[in-house]
């Protein structure tokens, strides 16, 4: 499956590394930089009781993304309460107990666990791989490893590895101003739970089941 990457961060996996500019060499220009700093000393609900972006959303190609060219509204994915489905209905995922599931099978294609030290909401496949990592905000690619890192090494890796950010209804390829808005949500997702986050990472970059956003939306 591929994976859309990033426009202006570099990063490295076990099996792909793609480099777009070299990774973070200075301290925090940006408060958007600053906050991924400063991670530690936010608080970051898991989970806000009746947020709207927990419940029913659909998901809609942003139109810095070639959405709403010419007034048409281009819809991805629905998300409505156990499932998702694409544009033409299909269901593409479905979810019990923070676990996605095959709906013609009923075979679990990816789980969630949390993180060694505790930081992150985990998406595993069925093989048990880290697809991506939530904390807070932000989505990252696989499992960001702050272990015997200083405060700046770990900006570093969390900077090479983010993803996604979540800015108000706003799904964005970086940092929340700075990068490009991939997808817009009908509803807020900025304060969703890790689990609603890492559920439309999966849907947007192709896994689990879901073919992803560059399969012809």
């Amino acid at each position: 499956m591929r994976r859309i990457l990033p426009l202006s961060l570099c990063v490295a996996t076990l099996s792909l590394t793609a480099c777009d500019q070299a990774p973070v060499d200075g301290p925090p220009t940006t408060d958007d930089e600053q906050a991924l700093h400063d991670f530690r000393a936010s608080t970051f609900p898991d989970e806000i009781p009746g947020y709207e972006g927990n419940g029913d959303i659909t998901l809609r190609r942003a139109s810095s993304n070639g959405g709403g060219d010419g007034g048409v509204d281009i819809i991805l994915w629905d998300v409505v309460g156990v499932t998702a489905k694409s544009s033409n209905g299909t269901v593409v995922q479905q979810y019990a107990d923070e676990t996605i599931i095959a709906p013609e099978t009923g075979e679990t294609m990816c789980t969630t666990t949390i993180s060694s030290d505790g930081l992150f909401k985990e998406l595993r496949d069925a093989d048990g791989t880290v697809l991506f990592s939530s904390m807070g905000l932000w989505t990252f690619d696989g499992a960001p490893e702050l272990e015997d890192k200083n405060i700046f090494q770990q900006y570093q890796e969390l900077t090479g590895r983010l993803r996604f950010s979540f800015n108000s209804d706003d799904i964005v390829d970086g940092l929340p101003h700075s990068g490009d808005a991939m997808v817009t949500s009908s509803e807020p997702v900025q304060f969703a739970s890790r689990w609603r986050k890492l559920v439309i990472a999966s849907l947007v970059d192709g896994y689990c089941g879901s073919d992803g956003l560059d399969a012809g939306h």
